[in-house]
């Protein structure tokens, strides 16, 4: 690996880091998925009113990530 010796140490802590962070969010996709299985078993019709909660977050996420790269886009274009 290039660079100095505190710079290889950087970026292994970063790559730990972002490990974990991995970890994290795959341990909780399967315990999200788990209960989402007992949700349905449990009660079908409020499983369905989950899922669509789930998409309507889902949109609004997507919205506003749009929104924040067309004005970081808007904001590079008007200062070159």
């Amino acid at each position: 690996m290039k660079g100095s010796p505190h710079e290889r140490n950087n970026r292994a802590a970063l790559k730990d880091g972002l490990r974990k962070v991995v970890d994290l969010c795959v341990e909780s996709r399967i315990k999200l998925e788990a209960l989402e299985s007992v949700l349905k078993e449990i009660n079908p019709l409020l499983h369905e009113r989950y899922l669509g909660e789930v998409e309507v977050v889902k949109e609004r996420k997507a919205s506003a990530l749009k929104q924040a790269l067309t004005a970081s886009l808007k904001a590079e274009l008007t200062q070159s």
